[in-house]
Parts: C-alpha cells; sequence; structure tokens
C-alpha cells in the first residue's frame, strides 16, 4: 500500500514525515501538492524529490505526474541510510524551479543489514 502525503508548494508551515525502510525499493509514495486554498495544477511539470542524507551524500529521484499529484518511487540511493533526511519536491515547469515546504524522509533502521551472519553463538564457539 502507498502511503500518501499533502505537500503545500509554499515553504514553511506543517512539515510532512515519509515512512520507509532502510534499504527500500520499489516503495510507492504519493504525493498531493497543495497552494494553500486547493490542489497545485502539476500538469507539464518535472518534479523531483530531492535531499541530502547523514552521510552528506544526497539523493535525487524523479517522480510521476498526474495532475496535483506526484508520484516516487523508493531507490537504493534514497533509502541505503537511515536517519531522518531533510528533502523535499522540486518543480520545474518552463523556466521556473520551485521548491516545496521540507518533507522528512524518515528512513527506519534496517534491523538485519546485508552481510549480516546469521548464526547461534554455540555455532560460532
Amino acid at each position: 500500500m502507498a502511503e500518501t502525503r499533502n505537500i503545500n508548494i509554499t515553504p514553511g508551515g506543517t512539515t510532512p514525515v515519509i515512512h520507509v525502510s532502510q534499504n527500500d525499493v520499489g516503495r510507492s509514495v504519493t504525493m498531493n501538492v497543495t497552494d494553500g486554498d486547493g490542489w497545485y495544477d502539476l500538469t507539464g511539470s518535472t518534479v523531483k524529490l530531492q535531499g541530502i542524507k547523514p552521510s552528506g551524500l544526497g539523493y535525487t529521484v524523479e517522480g510521476t505526474v498526474s495532475g496535483h499529484t506526484v508520484t516516487i518511487v523508493t531507490t537504493k540511493q534514497m533509502t541505503d541510510e537511515h536517519g531522518n533526511i531533510a528533502s523535499e519536491l522540486k518543480v520545474t515547469k518552463n523556466n521556473t524551479v520551485i521548491g516545496t515546504a521540507n518533507i522528512i524522509l524518515a528512513v527506519e533502521r534496517d534491523p538485519h543489514p546485508d552481510h549480516t551472519t546469521d548464526g547461534s553463538l554455540d555455532e560460532i564457539i
């Protein structure tokens, strides 16, 4: 099931939180973009979710636009580090580039990361 959040095109106000797990790939997140009074028409726009992870490295994921809605599908690059990642949608149309209100991408720590050795203490000893 996809998570859905409303995001204001105007910076400030409430900061929405999108919840994902570390190393999620292929999880769908839908964002309805508002202009404060109603829906913000994204038709003809390119929309990307961008942020900077705890390491200082960034991520950029292009979304699929339909009317006032953008759908982002998680990638390994955006979810490979856990923590609260400050992010925003960048909306580009013609020569205009607008950033939305900030979004927190809350990446839950993977309790069993890749390369974890499974077993029991008795087996190792």
